[in-house]
């Protein structure tokens, strides 16, 4: 395998020349340079095809040119710039012409001084990216022995002959001037694949490969992973084969494969440290291997190793003064902190002290303080992000938690910073949803993977989608937000921890419409199914089966062990030492609607009120309006009925602009109740009672049309009871009997209607 010189860079060379000559015309200029800038300096911040454009063009084929030079023309019409390349790639017809070629491209970096005294300067500059890259390949050239320049040469003949007939076709005159070439070329050997692909380029595409892996997450493509190790078995370079390694961890890593990816990692730092002999190189290749052996038993939740693993990691990286790695160490052990068990936090704290911190407000400060120092601007705003994150789960102040996010977006775009920028819409979405603005958080959610796919990380793009599906379940699409996760099962094929989460959040889906339907069975088996996926789905995911698993038992009148599984909870995140504030009041909510449905509403009255009172506190508006809805109900059972209205019309707008319409639908039953309550004390038959027994009917009838947009057996039973009774109160017994036509026909179809999993939603409207 060549070193570095290659057909395929002879013809960029051919292809730089004439850019240099000045035979490119003015309107194409920039996208020939641009392409060869992204041919020559591949960067790492560019989509999953890109990946292949550059394996495609390092196989040896001219095709790959061929496509991407032909949408240029030139001056002349008829006649593109791939034209143009072919026309200097054939006049390349010995190698005495290929070393005129080299010798012409080295005078366009020197500096001529002619008999006039004016000093001229080179056509190109050294330092410029294709001035290096025309300087190293002139150096390769010349220090090439003659054997491999007869290789070279060969391989040469064959990369460029299979576009002959399409030269002859466009140089009529000089394809008859060399009519023995067409014999010639027609009739080549096929060259081997190696010499076709330099060690450069197998090194630069595995770089490539593992940012890939590191800053997206995915798998790498299968055929660029077959054709890297039909490269990297075909020599014996020690830097490459330590990258080959370094590149099977992350995928052994993103399988799943836990032992395979921890050997894959110790072959990569052995053959890491042989290439690199010396004490230095020892003890730095040392600190980063503790590094990724502590995220990736973090990753497999083996919290006391990643302790263990981190801790050596830290303290070698302070005896090294290698303050890069010790920052992010820390910067992982901050986020760590906020997603290990419980009782590995003293493990955590111990680390904490080291570093000479005591909270968490201590290690950001220090971490914002030298990331302003090193310019270290991914450090900066992913630190911003968890200051941000921090402070919401707190309970501190949402303007200033949207102030952090608010910098780190500036950061990242200011820095060009495109893979940290899905997070960042994230962190806004879920600012956004805590102020009750849930359809602006659903398109947010929604753009984020659209506007930033190319460069987003998946694990990023699996959350967004889920927070996208959680809503939509919540509006009562069901199927819509199975198929919008079901979009990206292809992408993350092989990763097993997102295929996990995407798992998990399908089957919560099916859950919450099995619950609303009715088929209680059901959805008891799917939610034993996903017990054993409680660690491997995250803590959200854990949180979400909990919830539902409180709502089956809810709805199925076990309130004891629904009381039980929320005491169990609260209890957790109160010995925990950073939990969500909103998931406390969330669960202290639950607690009260427990109570209040098991009859005992005084209990209920003051949880959920103590509930309202701090979510109002700390501008937690969805949770406010869930609080509001309880105690609302409360109220109405407690005899309160114009305070529960009250309750329920101040409620109801903030509930209408969310997207919970179990939330909306509840509301309006409740505000029906608490008219009813205020009918009952008016004049029998009076103006007023009318009026309140109207409203009470409107109320009912909408929360049937919502209790039916979530196909809700049970709820739409119970508003056609009430509306029926509502209508006989007031007089109208044509209405009451078409309404219990109305109820007898439900009950009669609810099996049927539900049975093939068809929903009765619409269109898609958040």
């Amino acid at each position: 395998m060549p070193r570095f010189l290659t057909p395929a860079k002879i013809a960029l060379l051919a292809l730089a020349d004439l850019y240099l000559a000045g035979e490119i015309p003015a309107s194409a200029k920039l996208a020939v340079l641009t392409f060869l800038a992204s041919q020559i300096n591949p960067s790492s911040d560019f989509p999953d095809g890109m990946i292949e454009q550059r394996l495609q063009c390092s196989n040896g084929d001219l095709e790959t040119l061929a496509k991407t030079l032909s949408k240029w023309g030139l001056d002349v019409p008829g006649r593109t710039i791939y034209d143009r390349l072919l026309r200097q790639l054939w006049a390349l017809n010995d190698l005495d012409a290929l070393f005129v070629l080299f010798r012409r491209l080295s005078d366009l970096l020197t500096v001529s001084a002619p008999t006039s005294g004016v000093v001229v300067p080179p056509r190109v500059s050294r330092a410029s990216p294709l001035g290096q890259f025309i300087r190293r390949s002139c150096y390769e050239f010349e220090r090439i022995q003659f054997a491999d320049v007869q290789k070279l040469w060969s391989a040469f003949v064959a990369y460029r002959a299979p576009s002959y007939r399409t030269w002859a076709e466009r140089n009529a005159d000089a394809a008859r001037l060399a009519a023995h070439l067409e014999t010639l070329h027609l009739n080549i050997p096929e060259q081997p694949l190696a010499e076709h692909t330099s060690t450069h380029d197998v090194n630069d595409i595995l770089n490539l490969s593992i940012q890939h892996l590191q800053k997206l997450g995915t798998r790498v493509p299968s055929a660029v992973h077959a054709r890297l190790r039909d490269w990297y078995e075909a020599q014996d370079d020690a830097n490459a084969q330590s990258l080959r390694h370094f590149m099977a961890f992350f995928e052994h890593w993103r399988a799943a494969q836990m032992s395979m990816a921890l050997e894959s990692l110790h072959q990569y730092f052995d053959l890491s440290l042989g290439a690199n002999r010396g004490g230095d190189e020892l003890r730095a290749y040392f600190q980063y291997a503790q590094l990724h052996q502590s995220v990736l038993y973090a990753d497999f939740e083996c919290w006391e190793e990643s302790v263990e693993a981190m801790r050596e990691c830290i303290g070698t990286a302070r005896e090294n003064q290698d303050t890069a790695c010790l920052n992010f160490a820390l910067s992982w052990l901050l986020h760590l902190r906020q997603v290990h068990p419980d009782d590995s936090t003293v493990s955590f704290e111990s680390l904490i002290r080291l570093l000479g911190g005591s909270t968490e407000h201590d290690e950001i400060a220090f971490l914002k303080v030298k990331a302003r120092e090193m310019k270290h601007w991914t450090l900066m705003s992913s630190t911003l992000l968890e200051e941000a994150k921090l402070e919401m789960y707190s309970g501190g102040n949402i303007n200033r938690a949207f102030e952090h996010i608010l910098q780190a977006m500036y950061l990242n775009m200011q820095h060009d910073q495109r893979t940290l920028m899905p997070a960042a819409s994230l962190f806004e979405s879920a600012s956004y949803e805590r102020l009750g603005q849930s359809r602006l958080a659903y398109r947010i959610c929604e753009s984020a993977p659209l506007l930033h796919a190319p460069y987003a990380p998946l694990s990023d793009q699996v959350r967004a989608t889920c927070r996208t599906a959680h809503v939509l379940s919540q509006a009562g699409h069901f199927s819509t937000a199975e198929r919008e996760l079901e979009k990206l099962e292809h992408d993350v094929k092989g990763v097993t921890k997102l295929q996990d989460r995407i798992t998990i959040r399908k089957a919560l889906v099916r859950v919450k419409r099995q619950i609303h339907r009715e088929r209680l069975q059901e959805a008891s088996k799917l939610l034993r199914e996903l017990r054993p996926c409680r660690t491997s789905g995250g803590s959200e995911a854990d949180f979400d089966i909990s919830l539902m698993e409180i709502e089956l038992l809810m709805k199925s009148k076990n309130h004891e062990k629904a009381l039980e599984i929320v005491s169990d909870l609260i209890k957790k995140r109160k010995a925990a030492r950073v939990t969500d504030i909103a998931e406390r009041l969330h669960l202290l909510i639950l607690k009260s609607k427990i109570y209040a449905a098991a009859g005992q509403h005084a209990k209920g009255f003051s949880i959920v009120l103590r509930a309202a009172s701090t979510s109002e506190r700390h501008a937690l508006m969805s949770v406010l309006v869930d609080a509001l809805a309880v105690l609302s109900s409360i109220l109405t059972a407690l005899g309160e009925s114009e305070a529960a209205r009250q309750l329920a019309e101040a409620a109801l707008p903030h509930a209408l602009s969310g997207a919970n319409a179990q939330l909306q639908a509840e509301l309006f039953s409740t505000l029906a109740d608490a008219n009813v309550g205020l009918a009952g004390k008016q004049v029998r038959n009076s103006h007023d009672q009318l009026q309140l027994l109207g409203l009470a009917i409107t109320a009912v009838e909408r929360s049937r049309a919502i209790y039916a947009q979530l196909s809700d057996v049970s709820g739409m039973s119970l508003c056609l009871t009430k509306k029926a009774r509502l209508e006989r109160a007031s007089g109208d017994g044509e209405a009451a009997a078409a309404t219990d036509e109305m109820h007898t026909q439900l009950l009669i179809d609810a099996d049927s209607t539900y049975a093939d999993g068809a929903d009765a939603e619409g269109d898609v409207v958040i």
